[in-house]
């Protein structure tokens, strides 16, 4: 009874003990946990894979809801997929629990910009500038995001005075010493402002700066002779015109000659290409509900001649005129396969495509595809352009857009001879975008907030690597075991006790492998090398019975171990496993001692020696796992065999007599608490 009492007491200990180096580690466990679902995050961000990033940042702030930064970083997933409303509810929360942190403003800031609520932008902007240091390069960002917000609500002269800053700051910053372009584009920005305040000569020369970088960029080519146009100066504003139908050859139908100056006229051209547009819908809505084949055809004729006049005089300045041509193409790629006669290709366009031609048998591969760019624009509804467009692109290793321009030609083409092998291009292309994209997603600030996550290897995936265990515990034996007559000789002493081992300890190291990536609901894994030694002392019950525990019995173990785990959160780990092992006795013919007095008057010793080499041992567990915290629950089951001595003494004591039993096989079963730590 006192035994029994000890061991619960021992129980109770190990249960205390193991309690609180759970919780000591909870913490640890907690933070690892944590940093692994958010780095796992930026990863597939890196990679492309914004909403599995959103899921890796939910389950991060499913552990830490009160850490601000899975909630900092699920808002830039979100910025990214331009979902400004959950971003700004992300960030605002973010800002709830790290009020200090200035940068988090920031970051909501160029949410609000992004989404064209500039008045809260402005205040968040505001917030930040007021605890700046404005000689402190790392706000450049800030001012320039704070300009474009005052340009939007029309503070012309305020916005002017945030982008000098920001360009004073960027003229400071080492990186920018030979390279210009990282802040070139505020130049373009203040020029803007400039010219909205009526400050054109001041607009001009800014201009001048950023197309001395961006010599194309048909915006500053634009207004930069708008602005000449309203200072007088046509031949200047000519020269600029000259460059943008360079740029673009479709709007030399329109404006050209005495026209030349009405390229700048956007408030007329927008009315044009609005009303054709409407007139194209009409007829249109008109093929849809004529019943006559012939009137339907008339119907697409029309609504053709009324989209290629509104694309001709379309402009790609303003986001409404972008929008606007988004709706022109659309109808394009509806009506085109539509109508049985196909419009005759512009003279123009067909110019180009021999250019084009001509380039790409000289392999100049980067002319040849700005002159299909040229010929598209003339004619946007002409199917093989795109396709050889496309041809051209994968030679430059673009499949992403060599696949955008095949569908395009399918869509205009849809009957076209090739168009099983264009669609198997496609899928040829789609493969090899797989395995070459390393796609990152921008989200800079000036503060330190949430920064630009630079490309990550792609190999770096959700599967789970190979993990070392360290392991510790305490043997419990599960009771002792009865020798009986038919396990060896019948003798007083040996009925008398129950043959059993004390609670011991053992250690176990083992690498294993996980064949399910992490987040999977269901885990199996697998142990290969599974190394462990034990200690425990004999025990022997029974009345008037006694052993020598002067030596233990120790030994050592290789096993392997197989297991099925259910995850029941990003954290936490059920387990089942199997583990078949081999022992190895350390204390190889030990002896260990029994004395006992029988019924009779006689004391009797004996010496037991272990047997066997090796023997084999079962298994069977339980582990629940919190990261890389396990604890664990094992029934422990094998069978020494020894070889049993009895000798008999009188009472004086004299040898009197004895026998030997060889190869008695004396089950041991024990219980197995312990934790482990995984690597």
């Amino acid at each position: 009874m006192n035994s029994f009492k000890n061991f619960q007491k021992n129980i109770f200990r190990i249960t205390i003990i193991l309690f609180f180096l759970f919780m000591f580690f909870s913490e640890k466990v907690d933070a690892q946990n944590y940093s692994t679902l958010c780095n796992n995050g930026m990863i597939l961000e890196n990679n492309g894979d914004i909403n599995s990033a959103i899921n890796k940042y939910s389950d991060a702030i499913s552990i830490k809801p009160s850490n601000w930064k899975a909630y900092s970083l699920r808002a830039k997933a979100y910025y990214a997929i331009q979902n400004y409303d959950k971003a700004i509810t992300d960030i605002s929360q973010a800002i709830s629990l790290s009020s200090d942190d200035i940068s988090l403003k920031e970051i909501r800031a160029n949410c609000y910009l992004a989404k064209e609520d500039y008045d809260k932008a402005l205040a968040d902007f505001n917030l930040v500038i007021s605890k700046a240091n404005k000689n402190d390069i790392k706000y450049f960002q800030t001012y320039f995001n704070r300009g474009k917000t005052l340009y939007y609500i029309k503070r012309y002269d305020d916005a002017v005075s945030d982008f000098t800053q920001a360009i004073y700051l960027g003229k400071k910053d080492p990186k920018n010493a030979t390279n210009t372009s990282n802040y070139i584009y505020l130049y373009y920005w203040r020029g803007m402002s400039y010219m909205e305040a009526n400050k054109y000569s001041e607009a001009v020369d800014d201009f001048n700066t950023h197309m001395a970088i961006y010599p194309n960029y048909i915006q500053s080519i634009f207004y930069q002779g708008l602005c000449y146009y309203k200072t007088g100066d046509k031949e200047k504003a000519k020269t600029n015109a000259l460059k943008l139908i360079d740029i673009d050859p479709s709007k030399e139908v329109y404006f050209s000659g005495n026209h030349l100056l009405e390229i700048y006229d956007l408030d007329a051209r927008r009315k044009i290409v609005k009303q054709s547009l409407n007139d194209a819908k009409i007829a249109i809505n008109g093929y849809n509900t004529s019943s006559s084949t012939t009137i339907g055809n008339i119907k697409l004729v029309e609504a053709f001649a009324k989209l290629n006049k509104a694309w001709l005089n379309s402009n790609e300045i303003k986001k409404e005129d972008r929008e606007l041509n988004d709706t022109i193409l659309k109808l394009f790629f509806k009506i085109y396969p539509l109508m049985q006669e196909k419009p005759e290709l512009p003279e123009l366009a067909r110019k180009y495509m021999v250019q084009a031609k001509t380039a790409t048998e000289e392999k100049n591969y980067n002319e040849a595809i700005s002159l299909w760019n040229k010929a598209i624009g003339v004619a946007p509804y002409y199917p093989l352009s795109y396709f050889n467009r496309a041809l051209l692109k994968e030679i430059q290793n673009n499949y992403r857009g060599a696949s955008e321009d095949v569908k395009k030609y399918l869509e205009l083409s849809p009957d076209a001879q090739n168009a099983r092998d264009a669609q198997d291009k496609i899928y040829e292309w789609e493969g090899k975008i797989k395995k070459t994209n390393t796609t990152s997603t921008t989200f800079t600030t000036s503060t330190g907030g949430v920064m630009q996550n630079k490309p990550v290897n792609s190999s770096a995936n959700d599967n789970a690597k190979a993990k070392f265990i360290l392991k510790g515990g305490l043997n419990i034996p599960k009771g002792g075991f009865k020798t009986t007559p038919g396990n060896i000789k019948d003798s007083a002493f040996l009925k008398s006790g129950n043959l059993g081992t004390q609670t011991g300890f053992f250690i176990e190291a083992a690498v294993g492998i996980n064949f399910s990536k992490e987040s999977s609901v269901v885990q199996f894994y697998y142990n290969p090398f599974v190394f462990s030694c034990s200690s425990n002392k004999m025990s022997w019950g029974g009345a008037s019975t006694t052993i020598d525990t002067s030596r233990n019995i120790r030994s050592f173990e290789i096993a392997q171990r197989y297991g099925i785990g259910f995850r029941f959160a990003p954290k936490l780990l059920l387990a089942f496993f199997y583990r078949p092992g081999v022992i190895f006795p350390l204390n190889f013919k030990s002896t260990y001692k029994i004395n006992s007095l029988d019924s009779t008057v006689y004391q009797v010793t004996s010496t037991m020696s272990d047997k066997t080499v090796f023997m084999m041992s079962h298994t069977f567990g339980a582990t629940l796992t919190y990261s890389f915290v396990s604890l664990s629950f094992e029934m422990y089951y094998a069978h020494p065999t020894f070889d049993v001595d009895v000798n008999n003494y009188d009472s004086h004591p004299t040898r009197i007599g004895g026998y030997r039993v060889s190869g008695v096989k004396i089950p041991m079963r024990t219980n197995r608490i312990s934790i482990a730590f995984n690597f």
